[in-house]
């Protein structure tokens, strides 16, 4: 008998010492979407940064936010709206990497399915060079998906420490 009870009062327990634990579907979403947004600030600022101290205008960095941050956004909307609550049953820190893993993924397979879009739409001749060949797949990943999950990692990070230092304090 007590073996039944013992799932339940660790699930209570859970609650009540974790206030991350506690938060409802929307409560995760809204936190973990205002973390990757201080978290794209951040890069884009320290991206501005290093583009200045080289000399360069750092146009290209500002047009590469534009188009990355709002769609980034939005995929870690999504996907911590639908994993948000199962990602709760990992240690605070396999939630961050899984979390990053997932918006990576997602990353990746959105570029694959946009070059095989270009692919077909533009087919290449055999034995000519083209623009959109296979390597752009593995230049996506380096430059899209890496990226996206240093970034989704560390902002699903400070989502839950700052939610567990907030709302104990």
């Amino acid at each position: 008998m007590q073996a039944e009870d013992e799932p339940e009062s660790f699930v209570a327990e859970l609650y009540e010492e974790d206030p991350w634990a506690a938060l409802t579907r929307w409560g995760i979403v809204w936190r973990v979407t205002l973390s990757l947004t201080g978290v794209g600030i951040a890069t884009v600022c320290l991206l501005s940064l290093l583009a200045i101290l080289n000399g360069n205008l750092p146009t290209g960095t500002f047009m590469l936010a534009m188009s990355y941050g709002p769609g980034f956004l939005l995929l870690g909307f999504v996907v911590s709206l639908v994993f948000g609550t199962w990602l709760r049953l990992f240690p605070w820190f396999v939630q961050a990497l899984l979390f990053g893993t997932m918006l990576a993924a997602v990353m990746v397979v959105l570029f694959a399915f946009l070059w095989a879009v270009g692919a077909i739409i533009e087919p290449c001749e055999p034995g000519q060079y083209c623009e959109n060949g296979p390597g752009m797949i593995t230049a996506g990943v380096f430059a899209f998906a890496v990226p996206a999950f240093v970034q989704a990692a560390i902002a699903y990070s400070l989502a839950i420490v700052a939610t567990r230092l907030l709302m104990r304090s």
